[in-house]
């Protein structure tokens, strides 16, 4: 299903190996780090960690499961980080 003209300007652009799409976020949670990491229930806990939920489509709105075989464990950290700066605006 295409992406309706609302959902597409709030889609995030980005470039997967250089290549122009968009990246819809469903889910976005950042979890700060613990004060005291020994009392956090878990390492992730202590640490901190960002979820991120999203599905990626071409620059014209359609789903690109082509676009997501292309994606390694580096390109993926790179849409990632992309995704973070433009939700964060850091």
């Amino acid at each position: 299903m295409r992406l309706t003209p609302r959902q597409r300007n709030a889609a995030i652009r980005i470039r997967v190996k250089g290549i122009p799409a968009l990246a819809h976020v469903h889910h976005f949670e950042r979890v700060p780090a613990a004060a005291n990491p020994r009392l956090a229930p878990s390492d992730l806990d202590a640490w901190g960690y960002v979820d991120i939920e999203y599905d990626l489509y071409d620059i014209k709105g359609y789903p690109a499961a082509w676009l997501e075989r292309k994606l390694d464990r580096d390109a993926v950290e790179r849409v990632e980080q992309e995704i973070i700066y433009r939700v964060e605006g850091r």
